[in-house]
């Protein structure tokens, strides 16, 4: 399928790129369809990563999910996941040792069934600045308005890379089981361990418009660490295969 470019004002257009996304995975809440993989591998870095991808979400339903839905754990005591509710609100929540860690949720809303957006978070929270340990972008434009903005303390780890039950298409709760299921397409997801990036590292705008933002070929140009990980969906018969060299490959359920 096709991926559209995106202006930033989030209406899909057929303008035509140099870079043309041939696949995209769709992840139908029904199913209870994940991704799932185990990271034994100790991490590039301990505290810095960045997650890129770009989601259409599925149509508005009264519970569940309607967007993307994705996580680290080792266990229900330190968990980290990123999700958007049903009030098409960006959700992040955390816990470190049993202790909440982090308690974030946008203002702004994400909920068109139409339109493919470019969603960025960059962690790093080695950082001085609070605000600066978990940047937000949708479309290249960085979320900065919250209802609720509490983040990680400076230089805890971050559940995503360190020692993590990586997971994509859900997320875990209290008692560790999973909910929230995805109900949304995936496309182009980069994952990358041991540097905090920016959205121009996997897209930039159209050469005929400043409002047109678009995916980019940037595999040869990332350096994704040990636990790195890019899923092009490319393969219908191994849906979790790593592509971008390191063999980190996810088991797929339902999909």
């Amino acid at each position: 399928m096709p991926l559209p470019t995106i202006p930033s004002g989030n209406v899909a257009s057929a303008l035509p790129t140099g870079f043309n996304v041939n696949n995209s995975l769709r992840f139908n809440r029904a199913d209870e369809a994940i991704l799932t993989r185990t990271q034994s591998t100790s991490p590039t870095h301990d505290d810095k990563c960045t997650m890129s991808f770009w989601f259409k979400p599925g149509a508005q339903t009264a519970t569940g999910g309607r967007g993307f839905s994705f996580g680290g754990s080792t266990d229900a005591t330190s968990r980290w996941h990123f999700y958007i509710e049903t009030d098409a609100q960006l959700y992040y929540y955390g816990k470190l040792g049993g202790s909440v860690n982090m308690t974030i949720n946008s203002t702004s809303m994400y909920r068109d069934p139409t339109a493919w957006y470019h969603y960025c978070v960059a962690i790093d929270t080695t950082q001085g600045s609070a605000a600066n340990r978990v940047r937000t972008y949708i479309n290249n434009v960085e979320v900065t308005a919250y209802e609720t903005a509490t983040y990680p303390s400076q230089n805890d780890n971050c559940p995503l890379v360190k020692d993590a039950n990586m997971l994509i298409g859900a997320i875990r709760g209290g008692s560790y089981q999973l909910y929230n299921y995805m109900d949304a397409y995936l496309a182009e997801v980069h994952f990358i361990d041991g540097q905090q990036l920016t959205p121009s590292s996997f897209a930039e705008y159209d050469d005929d418009s400043t409002t047109i933002w678009k995916p980019k070929d940037c595999k040869a140009d990332l350096t994704y660490g040990t636990n790195g990980f890019y899923l092009e969906f490319k393969d219908s018969s191994a849906l979790g295969d790593d592509t971008s060299g390191n063999g980190n490959d996810f088991t797929v359920t339902n999909l």
